[in-house]
């Protein structure tokens, strides 16, 4: 698990300026040409580059195409390991686009690769390393793919038809699938509407949200969820992609509903089906996200954020809990929605709401988990046994405890929560948040 955590720390230094208040001042770099269409046609549609000192990259192209193909960075002879892929439409007269991307953890030689297409013809490519100030990622482009989508028009007509102030969850298949019977129990608690799309990536639900924006503000939801981001993480993109991707979410929804709370999710463990190993590169992009959570001191937005992987893995939180999965590893079982998923996400719902929660009782409880995370991220290589034990337990320690004052608010709505007796012994003994603010 330390490993784990020394790649995240590794991804937060490198995207320190998203963190800051203020735009920090940046080195601009001037920009190099790292790979043109006469490196491509010389090499039959493979241009090999090296990695290093690159990390952000625009691209240039001009093209005909009877067909759609796609732009792919990948490791060299390594068919499995795509670092970025993006797909452009057929177009018979020369069309030009630009795109971004990043690469942050890569192996120093890349290919570069045109791949699909059938005749095509490239009149101009230049593929160039940019300053990370002028780097624009994908996931902040609204993507209008679900423009004449069935499903997208029928979450439209619901939402009109929704009582005032409905509660609203918007996603990719992991909350399109929450329907029907799995769905019942969210139906007779909130008036709510679930706006999933399966497939969906950030972009593709931004461009929702905006063309919602007319019935989102004639009757602006009570609260809003975001539970998006797996199918983005497919494609490649990195930790900092998801954060710049899922703040324009929340920007835009707050733009047009101001006074809606909203929850931002993290993303769920998933698995290779024949392996059922907790991919890692979840954590690092969760991380980035759990930016969302209040911190005490500070005004509440409210906007939150809420983690209920941790419930979702063995005790180790290594491998995934199979029953509360399908067999593709990725989207949740009946069960996985029963006991996991509906209850954490009606609570939720439930404790931004509650009008008794004692003062910055939300902001408290996300700083004791920061605070655990800094403590095992800043120990040395003698983290003593007992302590990594401890903070093995408080990966699911906190959302078990959210779980508890869930279905205490579920049975009682005036039930007014308390502090567990172990986050007051730490603060009573190591002076929390003070140690919080020390490492910031």
């Amino acid at each position: 698990m330390r490993s784990h955590f020394i790649i995240v720390s590794a991804l937060l230094s490198l995207c320190a300026p998203l963190f800051a208040q203020t735009p920090t001042n940046t080195v601009v770099e001037t920009p190099k040409v790292l790979v043109t269409e006469k490196d491509l046609e010389a090499g039959d549609g493979c241009a090999a580059f090296s990695r290093e000192g690159v990390y952000y990259c625009r691209v240039d192209i001009e093209y005909v195409a009877d067909k759609p193909f796609s732009l792919v960075v990948k490791a060299p002879r390594n068919p499995f390991m795509g670092l970025w892929r993006h797909k452009l439409p057929a177009s018979r007269e020369p069309r030009r686009e630009t795109c971004d991307f990043a690469l942050v953890f890569a192996p120093d030689n890349l290919e570069f690769r045109v791949e699909g297409g059938g005749e095509r013809t490239i009149r101009r490519l230049a593929v160039e390393r940019i300053p990370h100030a002028e780097y624009v990622s994908v996931t902040t482009i609204p993507d209008p793919l679900r423009k004449g989508s069935p499903r997208h028009a029928q979450i439209k007509k619901s939402y009109a038809a929704a009582p005032a102030n409905p509660v609203v969850l918007f996603g990719d298949s992991l909350t399109d699938n929450w329907r029907g019977a799995r769905f019942a129990y969210m139906a007779t608690n909130f008036p709510v509407v679930n706006a999933g799309i399966c497939g969906d990536r950030i972009e593709h639900l931004l461009w929702r949200i905006e063309d919602m924006s007319g019935l989102l503000a004639s009757n602006p939801p009570s609260v809003a969820t975001f539970l998006i981001g797996t199918n983005n993480l497919k494609l490649g993109v990195t930790a900092e992609d998801i954060l710049l991707g899922v703040r324009h979410l929340v920007k835009t929804l707050r733009n047009t509903c101001p006074q809606t709370k909203i929850i931002v999710f993290a993303i769920p463990p998933r698995a290779f089906p024949w392996r059922k190993r907790h991919l890692d590169f979840t954590d690092g992009a969760n991380m980035m996200l759990s930016l969302f959570a209040p911190r005490r001191g500070k005004e509440d937005k409210g906007i939150y954020f809420f983690d209920f992987s941790p419930l979702l893995l063995d005790t180790d939180g290594v491998l995934i809990r199979p029953e509360y999965y399908e067999n593709d590893a990725l989207h949740f079982s009946d069960k996985g929605y029963a006991e996991v998923v509906t209850p954490f996400v009606s609570g939720a719902i439930r404790l931004v709401t509650a009008k008794n929660l004692p003062p910055g009782y939300i902001a408290r409880m996300c700083d004791w988990a920061m605070y655990l995370n800094e403590r095992f991220n800043y120990a040395d290589y003698h983290f003593a046994l007992e302590e990594q034990l401890a903070f093995e337990s408080h990966r699911a320690a906190l959302p078990a405890h959210w779980m508890k004052v869930f279905a205490k608010l579920a049975a009682d709505p005036s039930y007014t929560p308390e502090m567990p007796d172990e986050y007051l012994r730490m603060e009573r003994e190591e002076g929390l948040p003070d140690s919080l603010k020390q490492n910031r």
